[in-house]
């Protein structure tokens, strides 16, 4: 719901230095909702090209002129994700690709050292954001089953 996005985009403080990757974007109602902040960038990361189709023609009738916004057609696990600082995910895919892309991000920290913040909406893997030694647990956005974890290297 858009009070959930608005209680976690109040939550996070987000800056002109960030940039918000949202990895399974759908039609983009979270792409859209953070495009209206002032960041470096925003980037939906969506592999059906249904709603990648869904997503552009929504961008395009909405004149955002905020921030950059791309929405982008590929799989979430092949994205190179080494720009990203803020990272959303609304329960967008299983237990191998969500897997995946946690490894993906705290790899690209490595070749590009930065703070970063993963915002989970959903509980289905908590556990696993919760067992990796790279993260810090901030906890649950208000009560609103949005639940952030940010990097140790800050």
């Amino acid at each position: 719901s858009y009070s959930r996005l608005k209680k976690m985009i109040n939550y996070l403080k987000l800056s002109k230095e960030d940039v918000f990757i949202d990895l399974g974007c759908g039609a983009g109602r979270p792409v859209f909702l953070v495009g209206t902040q002032r960041l470096k960038k925003v980037i939906g990361i969506e592999i059906r090209k249904e709603l990648v189709d869904i997503a552009r023609r929504n961008l395009g009738n909405l004149k955002l002129n905020n921030t950059p916004i791309e929405i982008i057609n590929t799989d979430a696990s092949a994205f190179d994700v080494k720009e990203g600082t803020v990272f959303f995910m609304f329960n967008p895919f299983g237990e191998k690709t969500f897997t995946k892309v946690i490894e993906n991000i705290k790899k690209s920290l490595v070749t590009n050292p930065r703070k970063v913040r993963i915002v989970y909406y959903c509980s289905v893997y908590k556990d696993l954001l919760g067992s990796q030694d790279w993260l810090v647990s901030e906890g649950e956005i208000d009560k609103t089953d949005i639940f952030v974890w940010r990097s140790k290297l800050n």
